[in-house]
């Protein structure tokens, strides 16, 4: 795994990507929206299986491609839900209620979020999967991290941070 930049990262491997996803686990409060954003095979379902695998979901993670949406209930009873919108159209969408995990306190993904609208209200964080252009790492995937609310931006900041002193237990590279 490489920084790119602060908010910026090449993931080289599925395994890269789950260390991801573990990261995130540790500083997403309760309520948070995490849209994903990327092609087939990109990761996001891989980057959920991490969050999912730190915070003790007790079942394997699984693409909701053909179901739509998955729930996984953590260690502490807190309540993890997976989305996809790939098959949906705009109205579609908000029949799956989605804001209703959000304002039951749920962490909800949702992939493929640049083809429905999600209510522009809460918290959240967007996270884009690019296909790498390093000709070093050709399968790799740049992950691109933003965020929106007040504490959407605050929780970003917690992950940045706690990315830059992992570092070296995940062999990235520091940039600042």
């Amino acid at each position: 795994m490489k920084r790119l930049s602060r908010q910026v990262v090449l993931s080289e491997s599925a395994e890269d990507t789950m260390a991801l996803g573990s990261s995130m686990a540790a500083v997403l409060p309760p309520g948070m929206t995490v849209l994903l954003i990327g092609a087939l095979g990109a990761g996001k379902t891989t980057l959920v299986r991490g969050v999912c695998e730190r915070l003790g979901c007790g079942r394997s993670v699984r693409s909701p491609s053909f179901t739509l949406v998955h729930e996984y209930r953590t260690d502490d009873g807190r309540l993890v839900v997976h989305a996809d919108l790939y098959r949906l159209s705009g109205g579609d969408v908000d029949d799956l209620e989605l804001e209703s995990y959000i304002d039951d306190g749920a962490l909800l993904f949702v992939e493929w979020a640049d083809r429905g609208a999600i209510a522009e209200r809460g918290q959240r964080w967007t996270i884009r999967f690019d296909p790498s252009a390093d000709e070093e790492y050709p399968s790799g995937r740049v992950l691109s991290f933003s965020a929106e609310g007040e504490e959407g931006r605050a929780s970003m900041e917690a992950f940045l941070d706690h990315m830059h002193t992992m570092e070296a237990d995940h062999g990235l590279d520091p940039l600042g």
